[in-house]
Formats: C-alpha cells, sequence, structure tokens
C-alpha cells in the first residue's frame, strides 16, 4: 500500500503502519475504529406484573451494528429500566412506554437526527391472550402473565357476541 488510501470492509479496529522505504523501521502508526451504524431498531412489546422485571432486547439491523442501546421509561412509577442494561421492573399496575435509542456512542445526544429509535408498549397487570369456548357455557381464558394473587371473578368480564352485539353476563 503506497497511495494512503483505506477502505472499511467491516467494522472493527485495524492499526496501520508507515514504515521508511530505506530502513524499513516504522515511522509512523495510526489506529482507526470502523463503526456501522444501525438502519432500523426493533423491540417487542412486553407483558408483567407489579414486582416482576424482564429483560427489554433490541435487534438491530444489520446485525454487525456498532450502535450503542440506551433505554428510557416513560413513566417511573409503572416501570423502571436500566439506561444500558434494558432490565425492566414493574411497580405498578398500568401501561407506560419505553423509549430504546441506537446511537453511534453514548456521548451521543439523544436527539441526534442520525440515531435510530422505537417505542416499546409495557403492559402491567392482568391482559388476556386467548380464549376459546370449550363448551356452549364454558370458556377458556389464558392470561399473558401468571395471575395467580390477582381476586377475579365471572363477574368481572363482559362477554359479547360479534354479530349480534348481545352482552353476556
Amino acid at each position: 500500500l503506497t497511495t494512503g488510501k483505506l477502505k472499511a470492509r467491516a467494522p472493527g479496529t485495524v492499526t496501520v503502519k508507515a514504515k521508511s522505504r530505506k530502513t524499513g523501521k516504522e515511522v509512523a502508526r495510526k489506529t482507526f475504529t470502523v463503526r456501522q451504524r444501525a438502519t432500523s431498531i426493533k423491540a417487542s412489546d412486553v407483558y408483567l406484573n407489579p414486582g416482576d422485571y424482564t429483560y427489554v432486547k433490541a435487534k438491530l439491523t444489520p446485525s454487525t451494528s456498532t450502535d450503542v442501546i440506551r433505554f428510557y421509561s416513560s413513566d417511573k412509577e409503572i416501570v423502571t429500566i436500566g439506561a444500558t442494561s434494558g432490565k425492566a421492573k414493574a411497580y405498578k399496575i398500568g401501561e407506560t412506554t419505553i423509549r430504546v435509542i441506537a446511537k453511534a456512542s453514548k456521548s451521543v445526544s439523544n436527539s441526534s437526527k442520525a440515531n435510530k429509535t422505537t417505542s416499546v408498549n409495557i403492559y402491567i397487570g392482568a391482559y388476556i391472550d386467548y380464549v376459546q369456548q370449550l363448551e356452549p357455557a364454558k370458556i377458556k381464558v389464558d392470561f399473558k402473565t401468571d395471575v395467580t394473587g390477582y381476586d377475579m371473578k365471572a363477574s368481572d368480564f363482559d362477554i359479547s357476541n360479534n354479530k349480534t352485539k348481545k352482552k353476556f353476563a
């Protein structure tokens, strides 16, 4: 290499050394870091009970992105989240949003236009996942979280017929 031109081929770190043509000894050295920005960021909604925790996972595209990810809760009374770890802890029943930001480095402003962002909905409480009619007068209800400890009765639910709009106790 005699032109001094460099072309990045993949994210990582490379050290370039210049040697004297006469002596062959190193006369200069420079280390370069090649970064690859995310083109998108995705994360899935989360369902928890008060007192539970989970890690919010964010997926960057491309998977070789060197961006750092930061997490921010919009309501810390409902859910707190570790800014770098993504550990979300639920405190009380409700809903809130976690803002997820992919940025070039930790020192980049959260409002940089080059950042990629997404939102994750966090639901705290008993949320229905699936309902199935087993018999004419019997249904099965599956919840997204463990509802042991919730004081639920049949009268807490309304069932309606989509065609007739009739409600059943």
